[in-house]
Parts: C-alpha cells; sequence; structure tokens
C-alpha cells in the first residue's frame, strides 16, 4: 500500500530503500550529488519522515530551509555550512534546522554517509515552539529516547485506508515528540554543561596531579564528588572527552615531552607518565600519533625545525 506521498512504498511500515533513479526529481533533495542507491521518503499529513545514503564525497545544496527539520546521522558524519557558520555533525549526532536559513552539506569524503530526517511544516508549530527549536539546535548525541522513538517512527503498524488522517496525525505528533526530546536534550546538556564545570574542574585537576599513578574511573569519580556513572554522563552532555580518554591524553602529553626534551628510555618514559609497561605505552602512543615512540623521537630530533604531530 502506498500512503501519503506515493513515491516511496511502504512494507509493514518499514522505510523501504528505492533505486535513486526511479524517485522523480521533485522528490530528491537539492542539488544531490554522489545520492547512493539507497533512498527513501514518505509523508504523512504535515511530517516527512526520510532516509538517505550519500557515497563518498557527497553533498547537497546550497539551498534554503523551509521546514523544521531534524537531520540523524547514523553513520559517517557531515560538515554543514549553515549561513556563515561551519558546524561538524559526527556520527550518531543530530542538528535541527529552522526556516530561513541558508545550507550546504558535505558528507564524509572517506566513507559513505547514512543518515535519517523528520520534516514539520513550519506554519504547524506554536510560536513557543519555535523559539526552542531555533536556540536548542545541537549538534548534540542522537541517543536513548529519541532514537527509539525514531525506530517507532520508521517502523510502525501499517494503517488501513479508512484511518489515514488518524495514522497521518499519529505521524505528525510522533514527529513533534522527536524534535521536542531532541531539543530538550539539548537544553538539559547546555544546563548540565553549566552545573558540571566544578566537578570537571577537580577532574582535570586530579588527573593532572596524578596521572602517573595506576588511576581507575572509581577514584577519578571520587576525586570530582560523583559516582563514576555521573561523571561519565557530565563529560558526555558537555561534549568533552571520557575520565579515562582524558587519563591517557594527559599521559600522552607527558610522554610526548620526555621523549622531545630527555634522553630517557622508552620504559623510564613509559613509567614516568603511568604507563603499565614500555609496551603498552608504545601501543598507545602509535594509536595516537601513527608511528613508535622511538621513530617519532628520531624523526623530531632528526627535523627539530619541523611542527610536531599533534
Amino acid at each position: 500500500m502506498v500512503l501519503g506521498n506515493p513515491k516511496v512504498s511502504l512494507r509493514s511500515s518499514i522505510l523501504l530503500p528505492t533505486p535513486a533513479a526511479l524517485i522523480p526529481p521533485d522528490a530528491m533533495p537539492d542539488n544531490p550529488k554522489r545520492l547512493s542507491k539507497t533512498y527513501a521518503r514518505i509523508r504523512f499529513g504535515r511530517v516527512v519522515f526520510g532516509d538517505v545514503l550519500y557515497s563518498k564525497g557527497g553533498s547537497v545544496g546550497p539551498r534554503r530551509q523551509m521546514d523544521y527539520q531534524l537531520v540523524i546521522i547514523h553513520s559517517g558524519y557531515l560538515t554543514l555550512t549553515l549561513d556563515d557558520e561551519i558546524l561538524e555533525v559526527p556520527e550518531n549526532h543530530a542538528i535541527l534546522l529552522s526556516p530561513g536559513h541558508r545550507e550546504h552539506f558535505s558528507f564524509a569524503r572517506d566513507q559513505e554517509t547514512r543518515h535519517s530526517w523528520i520534516a514539520l511544516a513550519a506554519d504547524a508549530q506554536s510560536e513557543e515552539l519555535k523559539k526552542d527549536f531555533a536556540l536548542f539546535r545541537g549538534p548534540f548525541p542522537f541517543l536513548g529516547r529519541m532514537a527509539s522513538l525514531l525506530e517507532i517512527a520508521r517502523h510502525g503498524l501499517t494503517p488501513s485506508v479508512e484511518a489515514v488522517p488518524l495514522h497521518n496525525r499519529v505521524y505528525e505528533e510522533l514527529g513533534t515528540a522527536i524534535l521536542c526530546a531532541f531539543a530538550c536534550a539539548v537544553s538539559d546538556g547546555h544546563k548540565a554543561s553549566e552545573s558540571s564545570q566544578p566537578v570537571l574542574s577537580r577532574m582535570e585537576r586530579f588527573i593532572a596531579e596524578n596521572y602517573a599513578r595506576p588511576l581507575t574511573l572509581d577514584l577519578i569519580a571520587r576525586a570530582g564528588g560523583v559516582s563514576r556513572q555521573h561523571l561519565l554522563k557530565l563529560c558526555r552532555l558537555s561534549g568533552k572527552a571520557t575520565p579515562m580518554d582524558h587519563l591517557y591524553a594527559k599521559r600522552l602529553e607527558v610522554a610526548s615531552d620526555l621523549l622531545l626534551h630527555t634522553g630517557f628510555s622508552i620504559a623510564e618514559i613509559a613509567e614516568q607518565s603511568g604507563f603499565l609497561n614500555q609496551f603498552h605505552f608504545s601501543r598507545r602512543f602509535k594509536q595516537r600519533l601513527g608511528s613508535s615512540p622511538s621513530a617519532w623521537r628520531g624523526h623530531l630530533w632528526k627535523h627539530p625545525l619541523r611542527k610536531r604531530p599533534s
């Protein structure tokens, strides 16, 4: 059965991949480039749900946004030029776009990018919602109840012909709920960021003073005065690295400085910067900088005026 926009069919109400070449031009994004074969779009009253896969280096725009549109990146990433601002939207994040802005989407050059979107008609929203949507746009992680609601929208029950108006209303409310849930998460994240600064400052100071010790997440959380779960949540909502990632970044910073400015052995540097042993240090160092500690040091000593890797 085809519902709403007839350009995409529903089977058990799942948005199905459709060859891009079979979709009329008016159903496509504005000026799409390198659009892959997977593309789905369906309208329920005043809301549109879509799913698209772009090949490496895909792009859309420039275009003028007409609706309130939530763009969710499932894999790959998006570089969005919004008026004169450049925003990065990584995997498992979303951004809420408002009408009237000029947009250009550039997708990952090194991998395919899959994203979904939900577009709500601008004139169907209250003035209060319009203000909140514009204020709490993200980018922000798209997780939890938001992701669950999107799955419901994509895998809902197939309506009967007689129930189309009711079914449209359900999906209009569901689309609005997802955008509201996202805006709430962004708002809560802003508040958490403000309230979390003392905790995160204590965490960073503790790591800076104790990086050479055998630290655990529990010890770092205790120094911050919160539980480990709460500390992880504060880091996520504030857009910061996890405590353990922060710890290893500090250890590698110290180790890099010792490699460059001392003649200590790799084993000595590993011990002084807090790594379990030189093998653990070498593995972490190569993962971060792409070469072994000894090779990195030799290159920098041989070419001292060249810029250090970051």
